[in-house]
């Protein structure tokens, strides 16, 4: 089974017109120390860059977890291909799209206050290269990677390579709205499911987890935010099913009130922010 999905990882390209395939080494940087690190070769070797070290993850995947290896431990040729094609992907996206961290590390999302905006509500905004990034790491599939049935490794390896490559974290929007999005489908309601679940896989709307509180921080066992069910209104339930109201205190909300989905949504009408 899990050959199976990874060979359906060849035809990743596919799921965005402009996805490369081609392996991003670093090989021209590394020539160009070798001269200063000529005491200390590993430091020059294929593989090695400043974000990450290729053979760490290749080693963790097909010499730890067994990736693309059957019961037998045989190696399934096409299959190693095709998870190698995923890596090789994100590695691509890191060459090609790295220029513009510094700028986005420079120029962190603003807030405007309500007495800015149209419509009286404070709202956040990122710089343009956020959302072209973001827009382009749709258009080569990788919002679509649990779509494609790879193994979860395989989608943890390229995310992990994405993210080294961007300090200024923009691929927390990706990271986040996964998560939401498999929150959502194993427990959402159906009409929840059907509003939200495919733009959401399909990076169209993004989504964030309200997590962290002040007495708690990050800590999930020791969150107090409480939910109860509201009494059914008059009418009948609401159309996306029961509504809950919630009771507590957040902060670090990652993404919360972002205006990414405003301009990712391809003109559907909605409020700026990850209720959009």
């Amino acid at each position: 089974m899990r050959a199976r999905m990874l060979r359906r990882a060849t035809a990743f390209g596919e799921l965005g017109s402009r996805a490369v395939l081609t392996r991003a080494r670093s090989s021209a940087a590394a020539n160009a120390e070798a001269p200063r690190f000529a005491s200390e070769p590993w430091r020059t070797r294929p593989g090695l860059n400043r974000f990450h070290d290729r053979r760490d993850v290749d080693f963790v995947l097909f010499e730890v977890e067994g990736v693309a290896s059957g019961a037998d431990g045989a190696v399934d040729a096409e299959a190693h291909a095709g998870a190698v094609a995923v890596l090789d992907a994100a590695e691509r996206f890191v060459a090609d799209w790295g220029h513009v961290d510094p700028v986005l590390d420079q120029e962190p999302p603003t807030l405007t206050p309500a007495a800015d905006t149209a419509d009286g509500k404070a709202a956040v905004r990122v710089h343009p290269q956020t959302t072209a990034l973001l827009r382009e790491l749709c258009d080569r599939g990788f919002f679509q990677m649990s779509e494609l049935g790879l193994p979860f490794p395989v989608q943890c390896a390229a995310s992990f390579l994405l993210g080294c490559g961007f300090s200024s974290n923009p691929i927390g929007f990706a990271v986040l709205t996964r998560c939401a999005a498999d929150l959502l489908e194993a427990h959402g309601t159906a009409a929840l499911k059907k509003e939200y679940l495919g733009p959401m896989r399909a990076g169209q709307v993004f989504g964030t987890m309200a997590l962290s509180e002040p007495q708690a921080g990050s800590s999930l066992a020791a969150i107090r935010t409480r939910a109860r069910r509201s009494e059914i209104q008059e009418g009948g339930e609401a159309p996306l099913g029961p509504e809950w109201r919630i009771q507590g205190d957040k902060m670090w909300t990652s993404g919360a009130f972002h205006d990414v989905n405003r301009e990712m949504r391809g003109g559907r009408r909605g409020p700026p922010g990850i209720c959009g």
